[in-house]
């Protein structure tokens, strides 16, 4: 998953800007959104639409599997049953700071498109989606 573009000028700016403060929502108040396409750096093209579709609440954890600074989703994500079938498969998401605004913080492709068929949800397992902390080892040198 990458950081979207504004979360990554967040980051800029509080490297550079004294008083800058991140991130801009805690990440007990992330939301996650389809998309049928590729949605860009901001996020904010092809996310789903109609079908009973809503981004739905994420709850980001510490990474339970391995020694490192990345966060994984602490508990399964259920959108709720769809109410007619996508005519698109999806394939991409990305997290919100806000179920029906908000700014974007991560997006990423899915391992396979998902057909969303009436009647039906789409679940991500615990565990399952993750934002990356990067880390390179410093070279520090005077």
């Amino acid at each position: 998953m990458a950081f979207s573009e504004q979360f990554a000028t967040h980051i800029q700016n509080y490297i550079s800007l004294p008083g800058s403060d991140i991130p801009p929502n805690n990440a007990s108040n992330l939301f996650l959104a389809l998309h049928t396409e590729d949605p860009t750096t901001n996020c904010s093209q092809n996310e789903l639409v109609g079908l009973g579709y809503e981004r739905t609440s994420v709850l980001f954890g510490n990474q339970s599997t391995s020694i490192s600074k990345d966060l994984e989703n602490s508990s399964p994500v259920i959108f709720p049953p769809a109410s007619a079938t996508s005519p698109e498969s999806i394939k991409y998401y990305s997290v919100w700071t806000d179920q029906t605004v908000g700014e974007p913080i991560s997006y990423g492709i899915l391992d396979a498109p998902v057909n969303w068929i009436s009647g039906s949800s789409i679940a991500f397992a615990t565990g399952l989606l993750r934002l990356e902390i990067l880390m390179k080892p410093a070279n520090c040198t005077v």
